[in-house]
């Protein structure tokens, strides 16, 4: 009963939000279908005065009442379209061979690396993460500007894009996944500012909306079939050089992985299942997922924040109590390439719980991740567990993994390897 009341609830709010952000693209005349509705109804209520002979206005009553309902069907077959858009669309994957386009003032910060064994590429700053790892980081709260382009280049572009947010909210529909527009805080400049006291550095942060982000980051490397035609998004891995964060057209809303590791050293692996957006059927950290808005709380302490919204994704997807938790650390940050330079960071969250204790109570959120959990993994063997599920492997685990062993070369506390 749990289960079939959950699922409800999730195709539920799919529904809600799909169709709010149709009204909010102008997509669906949402003003025009209440004053059509209202008007109908009345005409409908007074109907038998309509065709009263001594009234002299009967004849233009008739005209706009017939206008009225030719209105209400225009505005629901705009509802039918905006629902249909991308149903006869498939996704295909022409993209992997192809060179990302960077601008050159962002090699000037980051280098790049191609992780030949996922078939994935990041880039990567030395400065940055020195600077997300040991020096104090605050964020300014707002820039507006990043979240205007970003609006703007959806709502001029909406008749293409809407196919790439339909094409997937049925496909979320079909696997009964979720596909909210939940919230989001977007990283709106880069982590090499300094601050107003020059003693530290600081972080713009914008709002953003989960749509925004998949119409923008995932969409980028998105390639949809439809007729025998290809249909790519206005900006993509073909014709748009990734930016710094202040100047990218992208969303760019946070993303933060953490792996929970046992008091007797233990890490725990999970696997996505079918229903996410990002790296289903992969293995993935402990707890992955996105910085929500409200992870902010006006707190203007940004590693706070991350550490925040990485144990929140943790107790999300494996329903551990937040007792067991003894304290999280940022290992590092990189920008995905394959979601067009989307900023990520990497966690290491420490429990207080043996793997014995945590095995009895791990409790894999079935919404989006698979009910069998792994069994959890020696630190010192997670390399020769890696190197033996390389094609299994997604982005988020291996650059966790990859950041813990950078943060232990650079951080004596951190006492084990565990990736190469």
């Amino acid at each position: 009963m749990y289960g079939f009341m959950s699922n409800l609830q999730t195709r539920i709010r799919n529904y809600f939000d799909y169709i709010i952000y149709g009204f909010n693209l102008k997509e669906i005349g949402a003003v025009s279908l209440c004053i059509d509705i209202g008007i109908l109804i009345y005409a409908i209520v007074d109907i038998k005065n309509l065709f009263i002979v001594d009234n002299p206005w009967w004849v233009l009553l008739i005209i706009i009442f017939i206008n009225v309902i030719w209105q209400f069907v225009s505005i629901v077959k705009e509802y039918i379209s905006f629902f249909s858009r991308g149903s006869r669309c498939i996704k295909i994957n022409d993209y992997k061979t192809h060179e990302y386009l960077i601008e050159d003032e962002l090699k000037t910060n980051y280098r790049l690396i191609e992780i030949k064994e996922i078939k994935k590429s990041i880039l990567i700053s030395d400065v940055a993460n020195d600077i997300i790892r040991h020096q104090s980081v605050s964020c300014t709260y707002f820039r507006n500007k990043k979240k205007r382009k970003t609006d703007k280049y959806i709502l001029i572009n909406k008749y293409i894009l809407v196919k790439f947010l339909n094409w997937e909210w049925i496909e979320m529909r079909r696997n009964k996944g979720a596909f909210f527009n939940e919230k989001k805080l977007c990283m709106a400049g880069e982590l090499f500012e300094k601050a107003k006291d020059d003693a530290s550095y600081s972080v713009p942060i914008c709002k953003g909306y989960y749509y925004n982000s998949f119409l923008t980051n995932n969409a980028y490397t998105i390639t949809l079939y439809e007729d025998g035609f290809k249909i790519h998004a206005p900006l993509n891995i073909y014709n748009y050089h990734i930016q710094t964060l202040d100047k990218s057209i992208m969303s760019d809303h946070i993303g933060v992985s953490t792996l929970a590791i046992s008091c007797d050293n233990y890490i725990f692996i999970l696997i996505h299942n079918n229903k996410t957006v990002v790296s289903s059927n992969k293995l993935q950290p402990s707890g992955s997922g996105s910085v929500d808005f409200r992870d902010w709380k006006h707190d203007n302490d940004f590693k706070s924040i991350i550490r925040r919204a990485a144990e929140r994704e943790l107790v999300e997807e494996t329903r551990l109590p937040k007792t067991c938790i003894k304290n999280t650390e940022i290992t590092g940050f990189y920008r995905d390439l394959n979601r067009a330079g989307k900023p990520e960071f990497c966690c290491v969250t420490y429990m207080i719980s043996s793997k014995n204790e945590i095995e009895e109570l791990i409790r894999p959120n079935e919404s989006e991740i698979v009910c069998e959990s792994q069994e959890p993994i020696q630190i010192n063997k997670i390399k020769e567990y890696i190197d033996n599920h390389t094609n299994e492997v997604s982005l988020s685990l291996y650059m966790s993994l990859f950041m813990l062993n950078d943060y232990k070369t650079h951080s004596p506390s951190v006492k084990d390897s565990v990736c190469r």
